[in-house]
C-alpha cells in the first residue's frame, strides 16, 4: 500500500518517488476585459520532496461563475509545497460571474 489520499484535494505517491496531485481551486474571476489575469496561490495536499515537473489545468463550471470556462490557466511560479495559478481573461464576457474555477493535476517527486 502506497500513501494517498482520494479526496478532491488529494495524492498518490508511487514506489518509485513519483507523486501525482489533484486538486480544484475557486477564485475572484478576472474584470470582463480580455488579457486580465487573476493569479492566486494553490497549496499541494503534499510537499514534492524535490520539484514539479508538470501542471495541468482545466476550467469548470461551478454555480458561483463559469469564469474557470472563460480563462486561460498557468502556472506563473512554484515550490515543493504551492503554486501560483494565474487566470488570463480570454473571453470578454458581460455575463461573466465573480467568480472562476479550475481543476489542476501536478506531477513531481
Amino acid at each position: 500500500v502506497f500513501a494517498n489520499s482520494k479526496v478532491s484535494n488529494g495524492y498518490q505517491k508511487l514506489p518509485n518517488g513519483l507523486i501525482m496531485q489533484w486538486g480544484q481551486v475557486s477564485y475572484v474571476a478576472p474584470s470582463s476585459t480580455l488579457g486580465d489575469i487573476t493569479k492566486v496561490n494553490v497549496t499541494f495536499p503534499v510537499a514534492f520532496t524535490t520539484k514539479l515537473l508538470s501542471v495541468t489545468f482545466s476550467g469548470f463550471f461551478a454555480g458561483n461563475g463559469d469564469d474557470g470556462l472563460e480563462c486561460m490557466h498557468t502556472c506563473e511560479s512554484s515550490t515543493k509545497t504551492s503554486m501560483l495559478l494565474g487566470a488570463t481573461r480570454l473571453v470578454g464576457s458581460q455575463a461573466a460571474g465573480a467568480y472562476g474555477n479550475a481543476y489542476w493535476i501536478a506531477i513531481g517527486y
